[in-house]
């Protein structure tokens, strides 16, 4: 892959957004809530239900890698140019590059997610406290948001801005550059199937695990990059580098996940600014309360740590093709 088709791919997500339709991500997630709903009935004990869903997180990831590589079709540097004029030979790689650009774009999404956020603001500088609710339940987490404070509106906000940051945008950029545009596509099946499949019920502890497992060793190194992002944008927002430092240095681990705790406690430092879930963890706990404020300049924190990351695996990929 290239620069130019990593660049290409986040300025088709920043203008265009996720399409209505088709939207890869959206059939991953409909099959697996399928292969959920499947977990349910079936009357396989804990042994056939991990293996199930090993087989569902393999399969799936296989055949999303496949749908990459189709939709971005061969790399420029594959296709043969000898036989063309430069200029038509110019234009077929220009193409391609498109190509795999517009692919990757499918499996990337900064816009939505600030769009989310900024839903939720909305909501809350309106005074629309159940609107503001909602809007987070639907958009952005899962937990049970019917009694949230405001405070805890705006901290589960910033936390969903850090988590997905990595999760929907930085990690898929992290594996397309590592190994392709497949590899972005594999990785959102497996990090949606976390987020479908991965809680530890009793309905799930088995047949979610092999997913919860595969999203914890894949989203290792980019919620790390994200973390590291974040701290290095904090000054563009007025935040501060050291804090975000610190904070991950002390909270990285209050988490259940492995990987969610860099970036949220990364934001929270960053911001200064406590982030709590009820009977789960606290982040930053010095910080300062929660409020609507704290949602616009994490906004732009994000946003700016977005072009972080895209600057540096843009850079890398430079370095290596120059080195290559």
């Amino acid at each position: 892959m290239k620069g130019v088709t990593l660049l290409t791919a986040c300025t088709l997500d920043a203008l265009v957004g996720e399409p209505r339709r088709a939207h890869p991500v959206r059939g991953m997630g409909g099959g697996l809530m399928l292969a959920r709903a499947w977990n349910g009935r079936t009357a396989l004990g804990p042994s056939g239900r991990l293996l199930a869903g090993t087989a569902v997180v393999a399969g799936g990831a296989s055949v999303s890698w496949w749908l990459g590589r189709v939709l971005a079709g061969k790399p420029p540097s594959a296709l043969p140019d000898r036989s063309r004029p430069a200029s038509r030979s110019r234009g077929v790689r220009t193409l391609a590059e498109v190509r795999a650009a517009a692919a990757l774009s499918l499996v990337v999404s900064l816009r939505e997610l600030l769009a989310a956020a900024r839903r939720v603001r909305t909501a809350l500088e309106c005074y629309d406290l159940d609107g503001a609710r909602s809007t987070l339940a639907r958009d952005l987490v899962s937990r049970d948001t019917t009694t949230l404070t405001e405070g805890e509106i705006v901290g589960a906000t910033v936390e969903s801005l850090a988590e997905n940051l990595n999760d929907a945008f930085v990690a898929p950029l992290f594996w397309a550059v590592a190994a392709g545009p497949g590899a972005a596509y594999a990785y959102r099946f497996i990090n949606t199937a976390d987020a479908v499949l991965g809680y530890r019920t009793p309905e799930l502890e088995h047949f979610g695990r092999a997913a919860a497992w595969s999203d914890d060793v894949l989203g290792w190194v980019p919620a790390r990059l994200t973390a590291a992002a974040l701290a290095g944008a904090a000054p563009a927002v007025g935040g501060s580098s050291v804090g975000a430092l610190r904070a991950v240095r002390r909270c990285a681990g209050a988490t259940p996940s492995p990987n969610g705790g860099w970036p949220m406690a990364a934001a929270a430092g960053a911001l200064d600014v406590r982030l709590e879930k009820r009977d789960a963890y606290v982040l930053h706990p010095q910080g300062k309360a929660p409020s609507a404020a704290h949602l616009r300049a994490a906004e732009r924190l994000v946003l700016v740590a977005g072009g972080v990351v895209v600057a540096a695996l843009g850079g890398t990929l430079a370095w290596l093709g120059r080195h290559a």
